[in-house]
């Protein structure tokens, strides 16, 4: 399940990247932006451009530990965490899959 949100959120970042940087005139993005503009002005859509880049990226807090593992979260227990965690402290970052 938390795989499913992980790519749910990778999808919106996405979303916010590619529409920021072509300044889509789709019906979604311009509520976004019309609203982001208020306080961003001109920028909206660098700022957009950064924010999808954030949003992807912070998804694999959401779902590293249980795609490291490939159990559900029902069945984790210290071992997948020390598993992630081990992970972690080799490659100096989180793991991206």
């Amino acid at each position: 399940m938390h795989v499913l949100w992980g790519c749910l959120i990778v999808a919106a970042g996405l979303f916010m990247l590619v529409c920021g940087r072509r300044k889509s005139d789709f019906v979604v993005y311009r509520l976004m932006a019309v609203r982001s503009k208020i306080l961003w002005g001109e920028n909206v859509h660098r700022f957009y451009q950064i924010v999808g880049v954030i949003v992807q990226f912070s998804s694999n807090a959401i779902a590293p530990p249980f795609a490291v593992t490939g159990r559900s979260r029902d069945s984790l227990d210290i071992e997948s965490w020390n598993l992630f965690l081990s992970g972690i402290r080799k490659t100096g970052g989180l793991i991206f899959r």
